[in-house]
Formats: structure tokens, C-alpha cells, sequence
């Protein structure tokens, strides 16, 4: 991921995306992620009445052609005519 330049009290800061990611995964990440399933009703249509909080962040893309891939985020929807394989 590219830097990002923050601006605070007009001194420009140049930040890390890529390391401001991974500590909100180490972080608060997981507590975000949590509440935006229970938002949706994740856990109540998977789950009934149990819950957790995600530990092992998943990197998953799925072939669309041989040069094309399909990233899956949190709550997109992939048909399974849309797939060949994981990668």
C-alpha cells in the first residue's frame, strides 16, 4: 500500500497504510469487524445466538480469468459461476 500524508497542527506526516493496517488488525481491527456483523445480523443468520471475534485474518481471491482475480472482502457477495478457483 502506498504512503498517506496527514496533515496535524501543519506539519505534514507521512504514514504507512500498510503498517497503520496491520496494527488496527492487531488492535482494534477484530472489534470493528465484530460489529459491523452484528449490524448486519451475520452472527443471528449463521449463528443463532453465539458470536465471536475474527483472530485470523483471511486473504482469499478467486480466479475470474488467467489474468483476473476477485478479491473477498467482509460481506461481498461472489457467485459460483463467478469462480474457477482459489488462489
Amino acid at each position: 500500500m502506498v504512503a498517506c500524508c496527514v496533515i496535524f497542527l501543519n506539519v505534514a506526516v507521512e504514514v504507512s497504510l500498510k503498517e497503520v493496517k496491520e496494527e488496527w488488525l492487531k488492535t482494534a481491527g477484530p472489534f470493528h469487524i465484530r460489529r459491523v456483523a452484528e449490524h448486519y445480523g451475520v452472527y443471528d443468520d449463521l449463528f443463532g445466538d453465539a458470536y465471536f471475534i475474527p483472530r485470523v485474518m483471511l486473504d482469499v481471491h478467486y480466479k475470474l480469468t488467467d489474468d483476473s482475480y476477485l478479491p473477498v472482502h467482509r460481506g461481498n457477495v461472489i457467485k459460483p459461476s463467478e469462480v474457477l478457483t482459489t488462489v
